[in-house]
């Protein structure tokens, strides 16, 4: 374990990366979340990249505040936000059986275009926007974008798939050269979620929604 600097107070998700906890910080007391990458000399990211991310500074993304390696682990720490994600409220929507305010749902989208603006002008692409990864704060109308850990400086070469497979665009499903507009398909899918409820993978087979996917 690499938590010097943070106690970890709970752990909220494991994955093939490594583990996500919920801490706070030892020094100001702050409550933070800090990922620890798992096997560093074997995964993708790159310090380089890693400091490109840490200049992202907008009101509507996840801050990463810090990062540090210890034991071949990567530890990557990021500002809490404290009101869930737009997974939990889709959850909570079915649950009731009643949809999500299509006001709260504009304030929410205008908040995330803002936010992937300016990191495409920063030449950062997300790769893998989805309900999950839109945090809520408190008050529940302010969203912030998080997870850039899988998202890469645009370069020459995006070839390699990333994301999660019901939010890919089309061009992302076909391996081919992509590009910031992958990120307005993948936002496309999140407002469509928002809306109705139910992923368009839903209402139709998966295969042949993917099929359409492909050749549209």
């Amino acid at each position: 374990m690499v938590l010097q600097r943070y106690r970890a107070k709970q752990e909220l998700g494991k994955g093939s990366f490594g583990t996500v906890y919920l801490t706070e910080g030892r020094r100001d007391k702050k409550t933070y979340v800090v990922k620890v990458v798992d096997n560093l000399r074997e995964n993708n990211l790159k310090v380089q990249e890693i400091r490109v991310m840490m200049h992202l500074k907008h009101r509507n993304i996840i801050e990463m505040c810090d990062f540090y390696t210890s034991n071949n682990q990567l530890c990557i720490v990021m500002d809490y936000a404290d009101g869930g994600d737009l997974r939990n409220e889709i959850i909570k929507a079915r649950g009731a059986k009643q949809h999500i305010n299509e006001e709260i749902i504009t304030l929410w989208l205008i908040q995330v275009c803002e936010a992937l603006d300016y990191a495409h002008q920063e030449q950062v692409i997300h790769r893998d926007i989805k309900p999950s990864n839109i945090f809520l704060m408190a008050d529940g109308r302010t969203v912030k974008v998080g997870d850039f850990g899988i998202s890469k400086v645009l370069d020459a070469e995006l070839e390699k798939r990333v994301g999660t497979k019901r939010y890919m665009a089309p061009e992302v499903y076909n391996k081919q050269d992509y590009s910031n507009k992958a990120d307005i398909w993948s936002l496309g899918c999140v407002l469509f979620e928002l809306l109705t409820l139910n992923h368009p993978t839903y209402e139709k087979d998966k295969r042949i929604w993917f099929e359409w996917v492909i050749t549209h």
